[in-house]
């Protein structure tokens, strides 16, 4: 079963707030030092507010059987849901075997944008050896220098 849900953070109540009762439990109400009004639940105990991520995140549970946490990186309702579907449409194609994890690992890494493979690359050469040697730093620059 996957689930869409935004984080809590749990934060001490600010020292202007007044509490006040609704339907759905006590609230604080405070402004901040923007001088902006806010309005936060508290928690159950009564000694914090509940402030809530600004992205959604999804909890699914994968191929292998492993629950899996992810930010969707959208913060309204319908975008993640989309996200979430399609995260579980590639798990549902492996376990059926269409594709393998590898492949949608290569699929990924597709979209990534080349400076960043190059980026990526120049740092794995700095630390590369080849029989015990470091690679020295001239070839370093001079394979950074060719590739840009």
């Amino acid at each position: 079963m996957a689930t869409l849900y935004k984080q809590r953070n749990y934060k001490p109540i600010p020292e202007n707030a007044e509490i006040i009762r609704r339907r759905t439990g006590k609230v604080a109400r405070w402004i901040d030092g923007r001088e902006t009004k806010k309005e936060a639940p508290l928690s159950e105990d009564g000694k914090q507010i509940i402030l809530e991520s600004g992205p959604y995140w999804a909890k699914y549970r994968d191929h292998n059987g492993i629950v899996k946490r992810r930010s969707t990186g959208c913060r309204d309702k319908q975008c993640p849901d989309n996200i979430l579907k399609d995260w579980i449409h590639e798990d549902e194609r492996v376990e059926s075997k269409l594709t393998t994890p590898g492949e949608i690992d290569a699929k990924q890494h597709a979209q990534r944008p080349i400076t960043e493979h190059r980026k990526d690359y120049i740092e794995a050469l700095k630390y590369k050896t080849t029989r015990g040697r470091r690679t020295s730093p001239a070839h370093v620059d001079n394979t950074k220098r060719c590739l840009k």
